[in-house]
C-alpha cells in the first residue's frame, strides 16, 4: 500500500512541474520559463544537505505524510494565486527535496515487508 501512495506521489510531483511549466509559458514572457526551472531547481539543491538530516534525525514516515500534506496546500495556493508561482515552486522544490529524502530513507521498510 505504501509503495502505491510513494507511486501515485511522484507522479503528482512531476505533473505539477509540468503543469507549472506549460501555464508559466503560455501566460508570460520568454524568460519566465527558464526562471520558473531555475526557482524549482535551486532551492532544493541548497536544501538537500539540511533535508538529509532531518530525515536522519526524525521519522521518515511522518515526515513525508507532513511534507505531502504541505505540498498541497502550497500546489492549491499556486492554483488560486498564480502571481506567486515562483515562490511556489521554490518552496514546492524544497518540498521535492525532503519528500524524496523520506522516501529513499523508507526503502529498507518497504524491501523488509516484501520479505
Amino acid at each position: 500500500m505504501v509503495l502505491v501512495a510513494l507511486t501515485i506521489s511522484t507522479t503528482g510531483d512531476e505533473i505539477t512541474l509540468l503543469t507549472l511549466m506549460f501555464r508559466t509559458a503560455e501566460n508570460a514572457s520568454g524568460y519566465a520559463v527558464p526562471t520558473l526551472l531555475t526557482a524549482e531547481l535551486l532551492p532544493g539543491l541548497i536544501a538537500a544537505p539540511w533535508a538529509g538530516r532531518l530525515i536522519d534525525r526524525r521519522e521518515a514516515a511522518r515526515i513525508l505524510v507532513m511534507v505531502s500534506v504541505l505540498q498541497a496546500g502550497v500546489i492549491a495556493f499556486i492554483a488560486y494565486y498564480p502571481m506567486f508561482t515562483l515562490a511556489g515552486a521554490a518552496l514546492l522544490s524544497v518540498l521535492f527535496t525532503i519528500s524524496s529524502a523520506a522516501t529513499f530513507a523508507l526503502i529498507p521498510v518497504l524491501a523488509s515487508g516484501l520479505e
